[in-house]
Order: structure tokens, then sequence, then C-alpha cells
């Protein structure tokens, strides 16, 4: 992750917040944060996000990972619940599929009967072929 200060008030066009790069560069992503928080500067920081297996925030797709995650689903207590992108080990998880875990983790914790530390029956199977998890 890299982060840039640059001397404009904005540096992406309106209604952009963040850009995703596919091809040769070696960020995947780029982000102007004060889009997200409407903050009124004169400058404006701009993060890259760059792959890397030190200090891993998202999960790879490699099957050895995959084993291990499972391993650590099989191992929670009870009452342990694991949601969003890290939990379910799913980069393809959005905002309001993070907001559909939640809410049934409040439904489980009113009615009791927790199935696996994942909440929503199809987030548990993890696919490591799949471009976008169910």
């Amino acid at each position: 992750f890299h982060k840039l200060v640059f001397p404009v008030e904005e540096v992406f066009p309106p209604n952009v917040y963040f850009l995703y790069y596919a091809n040769d560069e070696k960020f995947t992503r780029m982000v102007e944060y004060k889009r997200f928080t409407r903050h009124k500067s004169p400058t404006t920081l701009i993060g890259l996000e760059i792959p890397s297996h030190n200090g891993k925030f998202y999960p790879l797709p490699f099957q050895s990972e995959i084993e291990r995650a499972e391993k650590y689903f099989r191992d929670m207590p009870e009452g342990v619940f694991s949601m969003g992108r890290a939990g379910t080990y799913r980069y393809a998880i959005d905002i309001d599929d993070c907001i559909e875990q939640a809410m049934e983790i409040a439904v489980v914790l009113k009615q009791g009967g927790q199935e696996h530390p994942v909440p929503v029956a199809k987030w548990r199977e993890i696919d490591v072929f799949s471009q976008k998890d169910r």
C-alpha cells in the first residue's frame, strides 16, 4: 500500500471514488479517500493498493490457504462468528453481503442454534476457481 498526497483538490473525475487496474501495473486499485468522507481540503490523498504475500489483508485463492481457513472454521468455538471478506475467505464480498451476514448473526443470537462460524450458508463453501462467489 502506498499513499500519495497531491497538491490539488481532486484527482478523480466527479462521482469516481476508486479505479481498478487489472493489467501490468503493480497496483490493483487506486482510491481517493476524501470522496467517501466529503472532506474539504486543498490537497487530496490517493492510495495505491499493491498485492503482497507479506501482511496479507485479503485471502489468496490457493488450496493450502483454503484448507487453513476451513480448519479455522472447524476449530472455532460456538458463539464465534467469521464474516466479511477476510472472515469468509472471499474477496468478492461487498458491503451489502457484510450487512446480510451481520443481520443473520443478529437472528442467530436471538434464536440460538449456530450452525457454522460463517453466518450465511451461501458463503460457507470456498470455491477456489470462482471469480465471484455465488
